[in-house]
């Protein structure tokens, strides 16, 4: 009987020190640098911006305004949108990492291994373990119209830009340029 009570105690004092682990549903395996979480983040952070200088570029004809009313979201949208932080798409980019001389990422940069990906090239240059530059490359085509967008964002100089060459069937190819600064950064 003592015997079944020290068995019975010892395979209780076991199960109890057993954890099992079950997975966080918050936590998400994230192949490449989240973009969109970054972006997200910035877009809070800019959210009490109070004016900007919009320079655009359409051709050749340029406009320049200072605007204290204008929708940050909407303009950061298109880096959200270039976001290729997905698992599928894991053997999809080459990665490069590049690290300086104290050991921290200096630079990662992806590129596009299948031709059929929007989001071409995404660099994300540090200072330090600060994003410094974000550079992506993007390019969509279908049988009537191309489309090919340089972006750029400086985070820490508070600038980013947009360029965008989009080539319609019959017609000449149009050349846009939003350059934007953050005028009380």
């Amino acid at each position: 009987m003592l015997l079944k009570k020290i068995f019975f105690i010892t395979t209780i004092c076991l199960f109890s020190a057993c954890q099992i682990n079950t997975p966080d549903p918050d936590a998400r395996f994230l192949p490449f640098f989240d973009i969109a979480d970054f972006i997200g983040k910035e877009m809070i952070q800019l959210s009490n911006l109070k004016s900007i200088k919009k320079t655009v570029y359409i051709n050749d004809k340029t406009e320049e305004r200072i605007l204290d009313s204008f929708d940050i979201k909407k303009d950061l949208e298109i880096f959200k949108k270039s976001n290729i932080n997905k698992v599928v798409w894991i053997d999809k980019y080459k990665v490069d990492s590049l690290f300086d001389k104290s050991g921290d990422l200096a630079k990662l940069q992806y590129q596009a291994l299948d031709e059929k990906l929007k989001t071409r090239i995404m660099i994300i240059a540090f200072n330090g373990k600060k994003v410094h530059a974000i550079l992506i490359k993007n390019k969509s085509s279908n049988q009537v119209s191309s489309l090919e967008q340089d972006l750029e964002y400086y985070p820490q100089k508070g600038y980013y830009s947009i360029k965008s060459r989009q080539k319609v069937s019959l017609n000449d190819e149009q050349v846009t340029t939003a350059k934007v600064r953050f005028l009380d950064f």
